[in-house]
């Protein structure tokens, strides 16, 4: 509902809990990360699984990935594509099968 965020429980203001993976549009990064790491692998097509990659990769460097229990993120789960009239199943599918190839 639009007064979700009023009604957050505050008890877990400052909590932080350790995650495997965050997506892309609730994400902050240290600078230091990126050019240790690098950002992105393109072989993804445009979103889905290249933000679970880029935490994977990171984590395989001892990076901590955290996830902010007291932070809200208002987010219309791919409006773009739709706006787009882009078939998300397609992508979806094609990322996946990449991503099973790399991490499996």
């Amino acid at each position: 509902t639009d007064n979700f965020a009023e009604n957050l429980d505050l008890t877990f203001w400052n909590s932080i809990q350790q995650v495997d993976a965050v997506f892309w549009h609730c994400m902050f990064i240290n600078r230091n990360v990126v050019e240790d790491i690098w950002f992105l692998d393109e072989n993804y097509w445009v979103w889905n699984y290249d933000d679970i990659d880029f935490c994977m990769r990171a984590k395989n460097k001892w990076y901590s990935i955290g996830l902010l229990k007291w932070a809200f993120i208002y987010h219309f789960c791919h409006a773009t594509f739709d706006d787009l009239w882009i078939d998300i199943n397609e992508i979806l599918e094609k990322n996946f099968t990449l991503f099973q190839r790399k991490w499996s």
